[in-house]
């Protein structure tokens, strides 16, 4: 979503700066293994030891359910070699390049 909007403000003539709270462009695209969780606090407001958890937004096997030709932003489609129904590699891969 921060790409996206980020383009819309830019198609709009505004100057954009987007901020990731993570150390990688993709969002919920990224598949990770297991990560920490978020801080968590007791009822007193400290903060809990970090648990370890497994992504629940993504998985290993995930293909999207759009055809790329829906998905792809129109100045900048998917790679015609890329399979229409892709895997989060390729479309985590198509996000870092349009950042860029």
């Amino acid at each position: 979503a921060g790409l996206v909007a980020a383009r819309a403000c830019v198609a709009r003539g505004h100057s954009v700066r987007v901020f990731e709270s993570n150390s990688y462009i993709g969002g919920v695209w990224k598949y990770v293994e297991d990560r920490e969780s978020d801080l968590e606090f007791d009822v007193e407001g400290n903060v809990l030891p970090p648990q370890r958890r497994v992504s629940a937004s993504m998985y290993r096997g995930l293909r999207t359910n759009l055809p790329k030709e829906v998905m792809g932003f129109s100045e900048f489609p998917f790679p015609r070699d890329h399979p229409r129904f892709m895997g989060h590699k390729e479309v985590q891969r198509y996000l870092e390049e349009y950042a860029e």
